[in-house]
């Protein structure tokens, strides 16, 4: 399944911009958009970003028209990106380590509930850790941007071979679908975990354990209902 993230990358501030929203054939990086933009003299005001199963956005009030301005407005994209997962890496811990100490390692392992709520955490932790390698490393995250430009530059910018342009109006529920639509095939696929999905019940809980507390020793062989790790 893939998540909306709804915070300061939020699509539902559609904010009014009777722009144009520019679909890219794959996800770009900072730099390359940035010459994307400097080549056809356009200002930006919201760049859509995808990565690892997750979307969102981030943008400012107004287009912005400087080069600087530019400039500033996808760095803060990358960086607010890295922030929210940033909490979100923590809000996931927390709620580990509470499940953990709640419950007997026992439960955790032959109860169905328990066991596939701290399978669902792990999974969802190892995503939110790929996301953040992802923005920390540089890698293209953008699929699409609102431009505001002059008619000469927007009709050049048809041209471009990296992108598809969609003018869409200010209604905030077709907005988001549309944008939606525009993301590139290799961001519509659901994020898989294939090594979390082949850990035991019991692997799964000394991972876990690992994480939360790396120097307490592994769980001692003959604990009810759980083998050696």
């Amino acid at each position: 399944m893939l998540f909306l993230i709804s915070s300061a990358m939020n699509i539902a501030a559609a904010q009014q911009n009777s722009g144009v929203s520019v679909g890219l054939t794959s996800r770009m990086s900072d730099t390359e958009v940035l010459e994307l933009l400097g080549n056809h003299n356009l200002m930006v005001s919201r760049v859509y970003i995808a990565a690892s199963g997750f979307s969102g956005s981030h943008g400012s009030g107004n287009a912005t028209a400087t080069s600087a301005e530019r400039d500033l407005l996808i760095e803060r994209a990358r960086n607010e990106t890295i922030a929210f997962f940033g909490k979100a890496l923590e809000g996931n811990a927390y709620r580990l380590q509470k499940l953990t100490e709640a419950n007997a390692p026992e439960q955790l392992v032959q109860n169905q509930e328990l066991s596939s709520n701290l399978r669902a955490l792990l999974k969802l932790r190892g995503q939110f850790e790929s996301v953040m390698r992802e923005a920390k490393s540089g890698a293209p995250l953008i699929y699409a941007i609102d431009v505001q430009g002059a008619s000469e530059a927007l009709e050049s910018l048809r041209q471009d071979a990296a992108v598809r342009v969609v003018a869409i109006g200010d209604d905030a529920q077709p907005r988001m679908q549309a944008i939606q639509n525009l993301r590139p095939d290799d961001t519509r696929t659901e994020y898989v975990d294939r090594e979390t999905d082949a850990l035991t019940n019991e692997e799964v809980l000394t991972k876990v354990i690992g994480l939360m507390n790396p120097s307490r020793p592994p769980i001692e062989s003959g604990t009810p209902g759980l083998t050696s790790p």
